[in-house]
């Protein structure tokens, strides 16, 4: 049987000064200046998750699927720059396989997939219609790269009711670790444990 996205990553290197702007640049052509994330731009949101994929030296596939992931929306982030009628496109934009990343990215139930994956046959659901799609290891590894960036890098804009998403967020990375890469994997330790601090602190001083 052919799985769509079953595609082995590449290996190339970090980018230049100047293809990290190449890759900004094509944010541009797609209709996110006009969305906010958390309070701020949209777009500081998605390049911030770009260049933690890039620190932690993932292809260029999915560091392009972090600079994109959720301009066709996310089952917890309703804003769409594109619909998935635009799929064509945003391929001919990031290439086949970073679009397939964004893709089931913003179509997947992103809980399910973290803590329900836990032996092959792996699967991402649509939480549109409930549908199951089986893929390959190392998309779902990229996907878990993809989904540590993404939340990493919004943890200081969130306020309110943070602290039960965090801590949520914290169980659900905690089941995959082993999927992480290195970098991807200190950071989320570093960044979790720095909240747990602050958070104590704040407890004690009643704030």
């Amino acid at each position: 049987m052919y799985y769509p996205y079953g595609v082995l990553p590449e290996i190339d290197v970090m980018p230049n000064r100047k293809e990290r702007s190449e890759r900004i640049k094509l944010l541009d052509r797609v209709l996110v200046k006009d969305i906010a994330h958390l309070g701020r731009p949209l777009k500081e949101h998605l390049i911030g998750t770009h260049d933690l994929l890039d620190q932690w030296q993932n292809s260029k596939s999915v560091c392009l699927a972090g600079l994109f992931h959720s301009i066709y929306g996310t089952k917890t982030f309703s804003p769409a720059a594109l619909t998935t009628e635009s799929r064509g496109d945003v391929r001919m934009l990031i290439g086949e396989q970073a679009e397939a990343l964004v893709f089931v990215f913003g179509m997947s139930d992103r809980k399910r997939l973290l803590l329900e994956n836990r032996s092959p046959p792996y699967r991402w659901i649509d939480h549109r219609t409930g549908e199951q799609t089986e893929i390959c290891d190392d998309f779902l590894n990229n996907l878990v790269e993809i989904e540590v960036a993404n939340f990493i890098e919004q943890m200081p804009f969130r306020t309110g009711k943070a602290d039960s998403v965090i801590q949520a967020m914290r169980h659900r990375f905690e089941s995959t670790t082993s999927r992480m890469s290195a970098g991807a994997r200190e950071t989320f330790c570093r960044a979790f444990d720095e909240h747990s601090g602050s958070a104590n602190v704040s407890a004690q001083q009643g704030w």
